[in-house]
């Protein structure tokens, strides 16, 4: 590891002094200048990732030359952050991270002894946002280290700063804390509840002469919690609840909350936080994502959705016409942008409390790309390096430490989405065919050659002022004109007889029409390129993903059918028309849809493979939990584990693994039990491609290889890949892939950006 070649001696000493006892501050001897990095490939030989569930300890380890980067989520303690500006560690502020209180709608009765849930009610939902000093929580609790919000996360972002200030100050307004309003307001929604008075002899809200009873999860590793929990918990015992509280990590809560079945019971209100890993310059997903099974389908946004639909029908409609962009222009769409926000307070399915200013800070000859939502976010391995006297160099190793570490299964289909674990499968050790800019959150091609996009019916996309354009041809059509999708293009999947239902077959002629076309075409060698197996990309990389993230869950003839995935399959083929493969030399893709968001760039749809919940991992790793999942031996989703009584799947440790193994084994004794083999068959006639049976022995022989030698199946193509999991230990280990070709400096221009 190389460690820092000048250190603010009397900084440290202060630092430990005042803000983290019990350190001393190392010696430091001169340093010679190391070797240059490789001309290709990491400039980093290996990166130890640990939990840590102290920031202090982390910080203080960094001025010790021990830890090099404080990675996730980020830190917002107003202590350590004097520590480290003291220490002069270098650092960066991002605000991608929100938090909230999460409200269980279940009810009105729930539980085994039928409790009441007052949170039931959307009336009294909302009064908690008059309830609620946000003011306070950033000011005392956190001080200052982030903004208080009520209608929107992530408010330092386009929609609240440029888009729509206006609503967003209104809504702040009406629901600005004034002392005595949240008491009235939460008193007239729950008197007007039948059952529901208040005992003036006791002092307590009684529903059917019982105490009403609130049971708080409080999160104890995620500013500002758990100190906003317990100022939650005495502003209603004062109000007139009974009140428990659990403290607990975001492991100990999850199966409960996120997971469980709201209508057990078992919890009132969570304590949560919310991390966008990408910088959001379009939430017009936020309404429906955040309130339905959109992004989450999980029990308790099913509930949300199901409420939704009872309560006010027609707020359904307006979020899930923002979510489908079914707006002519920017008229409409913030008309339903204003409309979704007041809703989101009257449904109230959470308070929102806080934006936070996380301070990510790093070792002081270190230097990375730090993304603006979320620090080290996306690609913040891509050109992580140390430096010495301002020249990069090569490093043996590298410590990071975050505060959780493997917090669920990792799985790429429907795994672990924590930040803490999707910082490393899908931001470390993978590769994209486009990377988001760290400050400007902007597209830029990574894997791609070209890209061409078109707009139909003059719908309101345009290049963002001084950024550059390097997409090969932008088309916005006039009013009216809208792009014809293909009849062979493929629109849909028969998962009984495995095979695309075309565009013909799914529309009629005058239907057979898209807002948004995207062609990509792809390097003339891009079927070249390396995996962390030994293996090179293929067709079946690209069509894969698609196939069983896009369709393959959500039908129910499909061997691998989760009933969870369909709210989010369905809100997709709202608006998809079609992909086409034009040719495979060099590959060419186009993608069809009414789906279109604001800048050119974020309407180029890359293909390249892309899991939800992992990185960009090849077929035949998804084929092995494939055939785990259809045999029911393992599953790819939480719920589905559940309910079938089996394992989440888990691609790194545990149980999985020797299940995982014997799927592999059934593939090596015969390729023709490989997921949708009879299809790839044929699609590699048509297109020439040489035998796929042949390369589903060449795929099994290198995954066989690499998981005797590494001992889990995580497989990938970025500069790092999984070498080591120490799940009781809670350590990663990543290497560097030896056989990457990128240029080290290829993304070097991305380092020190500031806002």
């Amino acid at each position: 590891m190389v460690r820092k070649f000048l250190m603010p001696l009397m900084a440290v000493i202060l630092v430990m002094a005042i803000a983290i006892p019990g350190c001393e501050p190392a010696d430091v001897d001169p340093v010679e200048p190391p070797d240059p990095p490789p001309a290709t490939g990491a400039m980093i030989g290996e990166i130890i990732i640990s939990e840590e569930k102290s920031p202090a300890s982390t910080v203080a380890k960094m001025i010790l030359g021990d830890a090099d980067l404080h990675a996730q989520p980020g830190i917002s303690d107003p202590d350590i952050y004097d520590a480290i500006v003291v220490s002069d560690l270098p650092h960066f502020f991002s605000y991608g991270s929100y938090r909230e209180y999460r409200y269980n709608p279940a009810g009105p009765l729930f539980g085994p002894e039928d409790k009441f849930n007052p949170f039931h009610f959307p009336e009294v939902r909302e009064a908690m946002n008059y309830l609620i000093d946000r003011e306070e929580i950033v000011g005392e609790i956190l001080g200052g280290l982030g903004e208080p919000i009520t209608a929107l996360g992530a408010k330092q972002f386009p929609e609240s700063q440029e888009r729509y200030p206006h609503i967003i100050d209104a809504i702040e307004t009406k629901y600005a804390y004034e002392e005595g309003k949240g008491e009235a307001e939460l008193t007239a929604a729950l008197e007007a509840i039948a059952g529901v008075e208040f005992n003036d002899v006791s002092g307590y809200w009684e529903y059917e002469g019982d105490p009403i009873e609130v049971h708080i999860l409080n999160r104890s590793d995620l500013a500002p919690f758990p100190e906003a929990g317990y100022y939650l918990e005495t502003l209603l015992i004062d109000f007139g609840f009974v009140v428990t509280i659990a403290d607990g990590t975001s492991l100990d809560h999850v199966f409960t909350w996120l997971l469980g079945d709201p209508t057990a019971g078992e919890w009132n209100i969570y304590t949560g936080g919310w991390g966008i890993p990408t910088i959001p310059r379009d939430q017009a997903t936020t309404p429906a994502g955040m309130q339905t099974q959109f992004w989450y389908p999980v029990p308790l946004f099913a509930y949300y959705e199901t409420q939704i639909d009872d309560w006010d029908p027609s707020y359904r409609v307006t979020i899930d016409t923002l979510r489908d962009r079914d707006f002519a222009d920017l008229i409409e769409r913030e008309a339903l942008f204003s409309d979704a926000l007041y809703g989101m307070m009257e449904f109230a399915a959470m308070t929102y409390i806080c934006d936070m200013a996380a301070v990510s800070p790093w070792t002081y000859n270190m230097n990375l790309i730090m993304n603006l939502a979320y620090g080290a976010g996306e690609g913040w391995t891509r050109a992580i390096h140390f430096d010495f006297e301002g020249d990069p160099i090569w490093a043996e190793e590298a410590n990071v430490e975050m505060d959780s570490l493997m917090v669920n299964p990792w799985n790429p289909v429907d795994g672990s989405n924590w930040v803490y674990d999707l910082t490393i499968k899908r931001d470390a050790v993978t590769e994209s065919g486009l990377l988001q800019h760290p400050i400007t959150g902007l597209y830029s091609p990574n894997r791609i050659a070209t890209a061409e996009v078109t707009i139909g019916d003059n719908r309101p996309v345009t290049f963002a002022e001084g950024q550059p354009d390097w997409i090969t041809d932008f088309t916005v059509l006039s009013e009216g004109d809208l792009i014809e999708v293909p009849e062979t293009a493929w629109a849909d999947w028969d998962a009984d007889a495995e095979e695309w239902i075309t565009a013909g077959e799914r529309f009629a002629a005058e239907n057979r029409t898209a807002l948004r076309k995207s062609v990509v075409t792809y390097p003339a060698d891009i079927f070249d390129f390396p995996m962390h197996d030994g293996s090179t990309l293929s067709l079946a990389d690209f069509v894969t993903s698609f196939l069983v993230g896009s369709f393959a869950q959500a039908k129910v003839e499909s061997p691998i059918y989760d009933p969870d995935r369909v709210a989010a399959h369905d809100g997709f083929m709202a608006t998809f028309k079609g992909m086409e493969i034009e040719s495979v030399d060099p590959l060419k893709i186009a993608y069809y849809s009414d789906f279109w968001a604001l800048d050119p760039e974020w309407n180029v749809a890359s293909f390249f493979p892309a899991w939800k919940q992992g990185g960009s991992n090849p077929w035949h790793m998804i084929a092995i939990g494939w055939l785990a999942d259809a045999a029911g031996e393992l599953a790819f989703g939480s719920a589905k584990a559940t309910a079938g009584e089996v394992e989440w799947m888990d691609y790194t440790k545990g149980p999985s693994l020797d299940i995982l193994e014997a799927q592999m084994d059934i593939i090596i004794a015969d390729p023709t039990q490989a997921p949708y083999f009879q299809f790839f068959t044929d699609l590699y006639g048509d297109w020439e491609l040489g035998s796929f049976a042949d390369e589903v022995e060449e795929r099994m022989t290198n995954l066989e290889f690499w998981y005797e030698d590494q001992e889990h199946f995580w497989v990938d193509m970025g500069l790092y890949y999984v070498a080591d999991v120490f799940p009781l230990e809670k350590t990663v280990v990543l290497k560097r892939f030896e056989d990457h070709p990128d240029p080290f400096d290829k993304w070097i221009d991305w380092v020190g950006l500031e806002p």
